[in-house]
């Protein structure tokens, strides 16, 4: 009681993609200064299937279907609500162009 949620990231999945696809998407929003990420990127430290400090690795496809192409932006704290809609639309530009 008496916390409050920082939401410190946005996260979504990119639906009907493949990997160039997902990627073309990364590109698009970091040219115009978005950085996002990917779980199920191969060079993403999130990505189950990449670990070699464990176990030997498991199949785990309906995990890996969940991340593959889940999108991760970082929220910085000092963000503004237009700081907010800007990145909206470089998201909904990056995807319209992608598609």
């Amino acid at each position: 009681d008496g916390a409050t949620q920082v939401g410190d990231s946005l996260q979504f999945n990119l639906v009907g993609r493949d990997r160039a696809g997902a990627d073309a998407f990364c590109k698009e929003t970091a040219k115009r200064g978005v950085p996002m990420e990917i779980f199920g990127a191969l060079d993403n430290a999130r990505n189950f299937k990449t670990w070699q400090f464990a176990l030997p690795p498991q199949d785990c496809e309906t995990s890996y279907k969940h991340i593959e192409y889940a999108c991760d932006l970082r929220l910085p704290l000092h963000l503004t609500e237009a700081d907010i809609h800007s990145i909206c639309d470089v998201i909904e530009f990056a995807i319209q162009v992608t598609a």
